[in-house]
């Protein structure tokens, strides 16, 4: 009953008044085909800068009408343009998006192996995505989307896989039989943690305050708590996903940006998770990391829905009492173990943000965070 429901924390109203699923979307503009491919005058190579971010490069250049106005008619500049082409070899071409982890995974990789590659990156809300020229290359319209020559990638994993074996002279996966075995489990679970994350961010971003089932969001908070201590075992002992005396891997580029979607959305990485609060800060350092870190992120700060601070702090809430909660409400999945349903962290923040330990290596300083 409405009576039921606790007071508000401040956390869960700011959460939704800020949500953005119901905004009006800005019609589709028309893109000619000539857009989607890599050699033609409409999409020109353009240079990569790899330091400082790409948010100030002016190479990932947003996804406008203008940018796929048609190749001149003349026959001097289709000339040109085809012995442009011609001379130089085509590039891979990625269509990302700011703040998407698949497409950020991609982004990074092509970085620290150093590939030479045009990034056109496309705003979510301008409807390019949903085009029938975009949705000819990949029919589920979605970002990241490569295309290399006539060959057109646009599952993340699978993308890892092919820059993996086309660009060998960065390894990312291991040649050590159990660590490469390692590293590729581990890429394949990635996406749980995204899962678990998610749970919560769209229970609370879709559920109008007055109506959150607080015991429930509990257990959500729980199964990512149990989430997040497997990744935390998982570097016991470890700086990298691949294991103990392993470098950088595929696995830490699959896993990294779910990880810093979480912190952005106020997950605390302390007290109860040194070991990714360590590995975060270790990946943070990365050149690639930096250079591809989402760019609106250096602008704005998420919505606090993973923060414990959004659950009242209501002591004695066990796994048994989410259940009967759940069951009635016909509400998903509980926690798997017996894990106390209160508070997941304590509300104590990590003093420095993900987003100053970025801009602070962007230019050129010390980090500010001490681990």
């Amino acid at each position: 009953s409405p009576s039921a429901v606790p007071q508000l924390p401040p956390l869960v109203l700011a959460a939704h008044s800020r949500t953005a699923f119901c905004r009006p979307r800005t019609p589709a503009p028309t893109l000619p085909s000539a857009l989607l491919h890599p050699d033609t005058s409409a999409v020109r190579s353009r240079p990569r800068p790899v330091e400082p971010s790409m948010a100030s490069s002016s190479a990932s250049a947003d996804v406008k009408p203008e940018l796929g106005s048609q190749p001149s008619s003349s026959s001097s500049s289709s000339s040109s343009a085809a012995s442009a082409a011609a001379a130089a070899p085509s590039r891979p071409v990625l269509f990302w998006g700011s703040g998407s982890p698949p497409a950020w995974r991609v982004c990074a990789v092509l970085l620290e192996k150093g590939v030479d590659f045009d990034g056109r990156r496309v705003q979510f809300d301008s409807g390019f995505l949903k085009t029938p020229e975009f949705l000819a290359l990949n029919p589920r319209g979605l970002v990241p989307s490569l295309i290399d020559g006539d060959l057109v990638l646009y599952e993340s994993l699978a993308i890892l896989h092919y820059l993996e074996d086309k660009y060998p002279a960065v390894r990312l996966i291991p040649k050590e039989p159990a660590a490469k075995a390692r590293c590729l489990m581990r890429m394949q679970e990635a996406n749980n943690a995204s899962s678990a994350a998610g749970e919560v961010v769209y229970y609370v971003r879709r559920t109008r305050p007055e109506s959150i089932n607080f015991p429930y969001l509990r257990c959500k908070f729980a199964v990512l708590a149990e989430e997040l201590k497997l990744w935390e075992s998982y570097l016991a002992g470890a700086e990298y996903l691949a294991g103990p005396g392993q470098g950088v891997s595929l696995a830490d580029f699959a896993f990294f940006p779910n990880l810093a979607y979480m912190v952005r959305l106020g997950l605390e990485l302390e007290p109860n998770y040194p070991n990714l609060k360590a590995y975060f800060c270790r990946m943070c350092a990365r050149k690639s990391i930096l250079a591809s870190w989402p760019p609106h992120w250096l602008k704005s700060h998420g919505l606090p829905c993973l923060s414990s601070s959004i659950l009242p702090p209501v002591e004695g809430a066990t796994r048994e009492a989410c259940e009967a909660v759940a069951a009635s409400a016909g509400a998903g999945s509980v926690p798997p173990t017996d894990v106390p349903c209160s508070r997941m962290n304590t509300a104590d923040r990590c003093p420095v943000s993900a987003r100053d330990v970025v801009a602070a290596a962007a230019r050129g300083e010390e980090s500010p965070a001490k681990c």
